[in-house]
């Protein structure tokens, strides 16, 4: 998709005609997102990130680039000077969470919230782009024309009498996302609802990535201290029982596994409102 969409955004790195860099952006209305950026382990400290990096930032369609952002690993110094260099500090911690689907709770069903698997991209595209201007200010037709091209991924679209209202994709290996909601009083239906999807599906366990101060996910609140400090947010936390089923084990880490601080979003500003 990305090569096909967003090729002004590719660059190749060669040096004595082998490749030691590439870099790959991709822009949505005002959104610039870098998802690629690997110099050869050989190349560096030869300025190549450098110039890969100035190279995509030139990438721009019709729309002014207003936000600008990336997902990087915590843990590489490296990159994280490079992005900083280019005006991109660390805004939002990332949360990989597990557990095995047989702890994901049943929990009470809201009767008004209905689900329905959509398979017609041309059909739902509309609907689906709307709720992704509400909640992250731009569409990504692209992406959700991708996730619908892939036999592994289910899209459910949740509806209230009166309107569409979010949807989830579901993957057939237990994960979760991306998702949204256009209300934080229903975030928290459909996720229960997703993870009982993903359950079904078969998998062993159920996962997701989530930022740690998702604002539908926690009721549009401030940032807390903890988020600042790349802890896991109090009300996340808070959450996660309503979910699923903590046994009682060492730890808790084979009840909900919590890798804290192993991603963390980049950018010149940046609304997570999805997963």
């Amino acid at each position: 998709m990305g090569l096909k969409e967003d090729s002004d955004g590719f660059w190749v790195a060669t040096v004595e005609g082998k490749i030691a860099g590439i870099t790959l952006s991709w822009v949505r209305g005002s959104l610039w997102y870098l998802a690629h950026l690997f110099v050869s382990p050989k190349y560096q400290g030869l300025d190549i990130g450098r110039n890969l990096m100035e190279k995509a930032m030139r990438h721009h369609k019709e729309t002014p680039i207003t936000n600008r952002a990336l997902v990087t690993f915590a843990y590489n110094p490296v990159s994280i000077s490079l992005y900083a260099r280019h005006g991109m500090y660390p805004r939002e911690p990332m949360y990989y969470m597990e557990c095995p689907s047989g702890q994901v709770k049943a929990g009470p069903a809201n009767t008004k919230l209905k689900n329905e698997r959509v398979t017609d991209f041309e059909k739902n595209i509309t609907i689906l782009s709307r709720i992704d201007e509400r909640t992250l200010g731009y569409p990504r037709e692209k992406n959700h024309e991708f996730l619908f091209s892939l036999p592994t991924v289910r899209c459910h679209l949740y509806s209230t009498p009166n309107e569409p209202v979010g949807y989830a994709y579901v993957w057939q290996n237990g994960r979760i996302g991306p998702l949204a909601t256009t209300s934080p009083t229903i975030f928290q239906e459909v996720l229960r609802s997703a993870f009982k999807l993903a359950a079904a599906e078969g998998a062993s366990n159920v996962a997701l990535l989530a930022t740690g101060s998702n604002k539908q996910a926690d009721g549009g609140r401030s940032r807390t201290e903890d988020e600042n400090t790349g802890q896991l947010a109090p009300n996340v936390r808070q959450a996660l029982p309503e979910l699923f089923e903590l046994r009682d084990l060492p730890n808790r880490r084979n009840a909900v596994e919590l890798r804290l601080g192993s991603w963390t979003i980049f950018s010149t500003t940046w609304s997570a409102a999805g997963l």
